[in-house]
C-alpha cells in the first residue's frame, strides 16, 4: 500500500478518508488503469489509511483569528533554519518558465499574475521576528509587498534565447531577503510577435513542485478571463496556509502525537552507540 501510495503521489492523485469513504483529489484527469488499480485496492487502502490515521475521524481544518502573525509550519521552519547559512540559501530557490506561444495582452497578463498573488496569501508571505524574538509568518497587503511584474521586449535582439537563457541563470542565483520579500520574482519575455517567456521564481518556504503548478493555472485562468471581460470564477479557498500551519502544531497537542514523542524520546533516552568511522579514506599501493 506504500508503493502505491508514493506512485499516485508521484502522479498529484492523493488519497484521504472522509466518513470512513474513500476520497480522491488530482489536478488532471485520472488514467484508467490508475483508476482501476485504487478501485481493486480500495478497500486496502482504507485499512491502510486508517491504521496509518490512528483511526482518527477526518476534521476539517479551521480558520485561524486574524491576527497581526502567524505561526510557521514545522516545513517553514526547517526551512528558515537553513536558509541562514549562505552556502544553503540559494539551493531553495525555485525557478520555473513557460512557453507561451499566442499574441498575448500585456497588462492582462500583468493584473492576472496580481490577481493569483492576491488569492494566495502565503506569496505575499515574508518572515520576521516578532517582539519575543520568535520568527513568524507576516502576510502584506499588495502594497506593503511592493511586488512587480518585469517586461522584456527581446524580438528584435538576434540572439534572444540567450538573453532569456541569461537572465534566468542570472536570476536563479539572486537570493530573496525572507524579512523584506517579496518572495516571488516575475518576468515576461517576449521573443517574437506570438511567443512569450513566462519565467518565475519562487523561495522554497512558500511553495513546492505540486502547488508551482496551482499557480500557474491560476495565472492563465485570470488571463483568459480578463481577455473575455468576465469573472473568472475560480473557486473560493476555504483556508490558507497559516490555517494549515496552526492545524499543524494544534495535532502535536494531540494523544497520538504525545505516544510518538514519548516512544521516540525513550528510545534515545539510554547510552547510544558510537560509530567507528574512520577519519580518512584508506587506500592501498600496489
Amino acid at each position: 500500500m506504500i508503493d502505491l501510495i508514493k506512485e499516485l503521489e508521484s502522479k498529484n492523485i492523493y488519497l484521504s478518508l472522509v466518513s470512513d469513504k474513500l476520497e480522491l483529489s488530482y489536478d488532471d484527469e485520472i488514467e484508467k488503469d490508475t483508476l482501476e488499480r485504487i478501485k481493486a485496492n480500495k478497500e486496502q487502502l482504507i485499512k491502510f489509511l486508517h491504521k496509518y490515521s490512528g483511526n482518527k475521524k477526518y476534521e476539517e481544518i479551521k480558520l485561524v483569528d486574524k491576527l497581526s502573525n502567524y505561526p510557521l509550519s514545522d516545513a517553514q521552519k526547517r526551512l528558515w533554519i537553513l536558509s541562514q547559512f549562505s552556502q544553503t540559501s540559494l539551493a531553495y530557490n525555485m525557478p520555473m518558465h513557460i512557453v507561451l506561444d499566442g499574441n498575448y495582452n500585456i497588462e492582462n497578463f500583468k493584473k492576472a499574475i496580481f490577481s493569483t498573488i492576491e488569492r494566495h496569501e502565503i506569496l505575499r508571505t515574508v518572515f520576521r521576528e516578532d517582539e519575543s524574538g520568535e520568527i513568524r509568518q507576516w502576510i502584506l497587503s499588495k502594497e506593503e509587498l511592493g511586488f512587480t511584474v518585469d517586461y522584456h521586449d527581446f524580438r528584435k535582439e538576434e540572439d534572444r534565447e540567450f538573453r532569456v537563457r541569461q537572465y534566468i541563470k542570472e536570476d536563479n542565483v539572486k537570493p530573496f531577503d525572507l524579512a523584506q520579500g517579496p518572495l516571488i520574482r516575475a518576468v515576461l519575455f517576449q521573443v517574437s510577435n506570438d511567443s512569450y517567456v513566462f519565467y518565475y521564481n519562487m523561495h522554497h518556504i512558500i511553495s513546492d513542485g505540486w502547488s508551482m503548478n496551482i499557480l500557474s493555472r491560476d495565472v492563465l485562468a485570470y488571463y483568459e478571463a480578463y481577455q473575455q471581460d468576465r469573472d473568472a470564477n475560480l473557486p473560493e479557498l476555504r483556508i490558507q496556509y497559516k490555517d494549515y500551519a496552526a492545524w499543524q502544531l494544534s495535532q502535536l497537542e494531540e494523544a497520538v502525537s504525545k505516544g510518538h514523542k514519548e516512544y521516540w524520546l525513550n528510545q534515545f533516552s539510554k547510552e547510544l552507540p558510537v560509530i567507528d568511522l574512520p577519519a580518512s579514506k584508506k587506500t592501498s599501493v600496489n
